[in-house]
């Protein structure tokens, strides 16, 4: 049960005495300079009785009302961990997917006692009164201190990172120890801006929340129309409430200064359905032609995907029997596909369906097992249609992903009741990401129609991709949800999409002009100033290092995690591991099951092997608040190159690690960008590339892998599904192959029957994963 604190008592553990009411945190006798943050968390948790606190309880307890990121509390949680150091090393346990405990051993609580009456002479009064001011004065100079430090860079270091609402948050904390500190202010109006909010009509209350959370209490923040002073840069949730009006959501960052939002009456908004409004187009780039990205008219949309039960209310109708609901399948196929269309017991449903029934207890899960013809006469008998692609993703806006993902149903596990994850979008939504993948409208080149949102047996990362399937497909992980136009869509947005492809006369740069590519990688090999961090995460089979080391561009460090085997002999086999998408939209890397591509390296600790995984520019707390301008774009993967480079670097430090024999392992992204840390970076003698392939997109010359494909020499592995949609067999993954200047002995192409994630062809992936790892690295000495 948690102690409430009580400032007259001081909380003892360890060699730590922690005074509330002096708000003073003491090691033997010795102060501890702590941020007013910093201490606020170790005093909350110092009183929870070593109970499991979730992140939201620490966020709402310690922010309250102030918009802040995750990333702000394992910031707060990272620096108490240093201030405690190694005599409080583990106390501060990070529970996975939960939060924290507080495992330090709390003594019984002293009460702080005023010196006896009897002992008043005014020269002891006087020198107990200076000994307190001496005191409150030190920690106003060891904060004021630290705000000027600590907290002033690391604001505009999140500034730059994009990281708007925990530099905002962070600035809001400093200011009552800073005043008018002319850096601050101008920190202050870089993080944030004035914004004029108001609806039509007017006279709505305007609620706020942190855009991670997909429960708990909204705040007011004002009633329109209303000038909000100062809001952070970023991102976060509104909803706007009006008697009579429905419900809206919105999600809102602050790069206007005067917002306008739409309300519905309630009468026209039918029951399941929300409203989609400031409907701005936010695609993959392959997928984005200007004249689709301008924006369409008010829409709306399931909140849910179409469950059983709703989808039996068209079986119960003779819909299987109806033509006027199959007009897309051509007149002659209809009657054979009705032979087509059946369950498992061959009467006409879903393929999921057994006796022409609901298989029981799943009547509110997505109705899955469904055909794009199925899901589209399903449109038709209610009235509405499938989304395209276009107002999918208006609806999803995939710049959400970031908070979407995280909460919604990627388990591996099963497809789950609609609305059971807490993955909201931005307009009110749920399940745009993961649980089933959703059919829509467009149809492309080959006959095949997209799919979008992934599915609960793929990575999370699948939310951002496109897929697209034969519209005869009935896998159980397929399924939909509709929408309703205020107007007809134009016929461009209606059309077959044209995947955007790499033209097939373009040739690799000449060696001089390469050689100018390749310098851009370049780095001076400074001091690393490498440190690891005390708190060591271990299990059965491995135990995990965080480090810390400058980096090779600017003023910054980079942290990497560093994977040990604990059933394998020193030297170790190293890989060096390059993620894909998923990493570049999530909040953390602290715990380490929240990592993108731990399913895939999971196997390699447990088979003996180290893996080093730098936290790149632009993932996790280094990502980026907006997709990159092409330019931009370009800086960030000469940044994640020269990170693995430096990554190598400290490897090369550590007798523990055999650093003459580094494997690298990009997946998706990873892969795709793979040749070109193997073109410029020697110290790799063996590749694995998984999911990756020649990318077709436009890029500046120096980070447009075909001009170092031919340039990779070293033994090279490609895994691939035969269906991956985003790097298509013909037009991706076999130019990649032709390109590699691996000789042909050393290079090998592996195809499974999968789309783009091949790791879930687990069995046959980690045989050949580790017997190529076998052949070119050597074989791992086991305990």
């Amino acid at each position: 049960m948690d102690k409430p604190n009580n400032p007259n008592e001081l909380i003892a553990f360890g060699p730590f005495r922690l005074d509330p009411s002096a708000r003073l945190l003491k090691r033997d006798g010795e102060v501890i300079p702590l941020a007013p943050k910093t201490f606020d968390l170790l005093l909350f948790l110092a009183g929870t009785g070593g109970r499991v606190v979730t992140k939201k309880e620490l966020m709402d307890t310690l922010w309250k009302d102030v918009f802040v990121e995750e990333s702000s509390l394992l910031y707060q949680v990272s620096t108490l961990r240093k201030a405690l150091g190694d005599a409080a090393a583990g106390w501060v346990e990070t529970v996975p997917r939960v939060g924290y405990r507080f495992a330090a051993p709390i003594e019984e609580q002293a009460a702080i006692q005023p010196p006896p009456r009897r002992w008043q002479p005014s020269a002891l009064l006087a020198g107990v009164f200076a000994l307190a001011a001496a005191v409150f004065a030190f920690r106003g100079i060891s904060q004021k201190n630290w705000a000027r430090t600590e907290a002033i860079p690391r604001i505009a270091s999140l500034a730059e990172e994009g990281r708007f609402p925990a530099a905002f948050a962070l600035a809001r904390e400093i200011e009552p120890l800073l005043g008018d500190d002319a850096k601050l202010a101008d920190l202050r109006r870089e993080v944030s801006r004035a914004v004029t909010f108001d609806t039509s009509p007017s006279g709505a209350e305007v609620f706020y929340r942190d855009i991670r959370a997909s429960e708990g209490a909204w705040r007011l923040l004002g009633t329109t129309p209303f000038r909000a002073s100062s809001v952070p840069r970023g991102y976060f949730r509104l909803k706007f409430e009006k008697p009579g009006f429905e419900p809206t959501f919105a999600l809102f960052t602050a790069t206007a200064e005067n917002m306008n939002y739409p309300l519905y009456p309630k009468e026209d908004i039918p029951p399941g359905m929300v409203p989609v409004s400031q409907a701005v187009f936010d695609v993959p780039r392959r997928f984005s032609p200007p004249e689709r990205a301008r924006g369409a008219p008010r829409f709306l949309i399931d909140r849910y995907e179409v469950t059983n039960r709703q989808f039996k209310e068209f079986v119960d109708a003779g819909g299987y029997k109806n033509k006027i609901f199959w007009e897309h399948l051509f007149a002659d196929g209809w009657e054979r596909a009705m032979e087509v269309f059946v369950d498992t017991t061959g009467r006409p449903g879903p393929a999921t369906w057994i006796a022409g029934t609901i298989p029981p207890g799943r009547e509110d899960f997505p109705v899955s097992g469904v055909s794009w013809y199925e899901a589209a006469a399903y449109a038709k008998f209610a009235g509405k249609q499938l989304p395209t692609a276009w107002h999918w993703y208006a609806a999803a806006r995939l710049q959400s992903g970031t908070w979407v993902m995280p909460s919604s149903n990627f388990s591996g596990k099963d497809a789950a009741r609609v609305g059971e994850f807490q993955g909201e979008g931005p307009f009110g939504t749920f399940d745009m990401a993961g649980n089933v993948k959703e059919w829509v409208w467009n149809e492309i080149d080959d006959g095949k129609r997209m799919i979008l949102g992934g599915a609960w047996s793929e990575p999370a990362h699948a939310f951002l991709t496109a897929d697209a399937r034969s519209p005869f497909d009935r896998s159980s992980l397929y399924g939909f949800r509709c929408v309703r136009y205020a107007a007809p869509p134009p016929a461009t947005w209606l059309a077959a999409v044209h995947p955007v492809l790499r033209g097939p006369n373009q040739k690799p740069a000449a060696a001089e002009l390469f050689a100018a590519y390749r310098n851009a990688y370049a780095y001076d090999r400074t001091d690393l100033a490498a440190s690891v961090d005390p708190a060591v995460e271990s299990l059965p089979y491995w135990r995990r290092e965080k480090i810390s080391y400058t980096a090779p561009y600017g003023n910054g460090r980079i942290s990497a995690l560093l994977f040990l085997p604990i059933n394998a002999k020193t030297p170790y086999q190293t890989v060096v591991y390059y993620p894909g998408a998923g990493a570049m939209n999530s909040l953390s890397s602290e715990t380490t099951q929240l990592l993108e591509g731990w399913a895939r390296l999971e196997y390699l600790l447990r088979a003996g092997r180290a893996v080093m995984y730098p936290i790149y520019q632009g993932t996790y707390e280094r990502r980026l608040q907006d997709a990159p301008a092409p330019l931009r774009r370009r800086e960030i993967i000469v940044q994640q190159v020269q990170d693995m480079r430096r990554a190598i670097d400290y490897l090369q430090t550590r007798s523990d690690i055999a650093s003459d024999r580094l494997a690298f392992f990009g997946v998706s992204t990873g892969a795709s960008l793979g040749p070109i840390p193997l073109a410029v970076e020697d110290r790799l003698k063996v590749a694995v590339l998984a999911d990756g392939g020649l990318s077709q997109l436009p890029s500046p010359p120096e980070v447009d892998t075909l001009h170092f494909a031919t340039r990779v020499t070293v033994p090279v592995l490609m895994l691939n599904g035969k269906n991956d949609y985003i790097h298509p067999l013909e037009a991706s993954q076999k130019p990649l192959l032709r390109l590699l200047g691996t000789p042909e002995q050393n290079k090998k192409h592996l195809l499974f029957d999968a789309a783009h994630e091949v790791v879930a062809v687990r069995t046959q992936v980690i045989r050949e994963l580790l017997d190529w790892l076998d052949r070119h690295q050597g074989s791992v000495r086991l305990e």
